[in-house]
């Protein structure tokens, strides 16, 4: 993803890249943000922010198993950032 990065960067300049895949180890997302040429975000940081701050008992629905694990520890961080429970 980083070559990916880079590539976007050279050959579109872009400003920002977006990660859409909810599956995507948070420990790598937080190198891949340090070592990406451009400011990245994953797309359902928001809504994870969104969520535990109006609600708390959230359940996740998802197709892909993987993305259970990695949405749930987003929720719990969204939630310990914002001092709410959940």
């Amino acid at each position: 993803l980083l070559d990916m990065a880079r590539e976007a960067q050279r050959l579109y300049d872009v400003e920002r890249l977006v990660l859409t895949c909810s599956a995507f180890p948070p420990l790598e997302l937080g190198s891949l943000k340090q070592s990406s040429p451009v400011p990245l975000f994953k797309m359902d940081e928001p809504m994870a922010y969104a969520a535990v701050c109006q609600y708390k008992r959230i359940g996740v629905l998802s197709t892909f198993p993987s993305t259970q694990l990695t949405t749930r520890e987003l929720l719990l961080d969204a939630a310990n950032t914002t001092g709410t429970n959940v």
